[in-house]
């Protein structure tokens, strides 16, 4: 085999191993949901004057996010109990 040759086969090497890093990469953030997104989906969900204090991001088997996305449906809320805060002066 000829240099020529194997720097060809070395190139066509190097582009199928990026073409395969390009696929996965695309398959984690195609696994995202965006922020803006998830907060418009919290909003019209939501009753008015509900305050979130907290989300939290869990793990999941790939097998029941699957099963999920099939459904198309959301999963339910768990109702937060109403909590007055008090501002803090900031003017110092």
């Amino acid at each position: 085999m000829s240099k020529r040759e194997q720097e060809r086969d070395k190139a066509k090497k190097d582009l199928q191993q990026a073409q395969a890093q390009i696929e996965a990469l695309t398959g984690v953030f195609s696994n995202i949901k965006p922020w803006s997104a998830m907060s418009q989906d919290l909003r019209d969900r939501l009753p008015a004057g509900m305050q979130i204090s907290e989300i939290v991001q869990k793990r999941r088997r790939q097998k029941l996010r699957t099963q999920h996305r099939q459904q198309h449906k959301p999963p339910p809320l768990r109702p937060v109990q109403p909590q007055h805060h008090r501002r803090a002066d900031r003017s110092n």
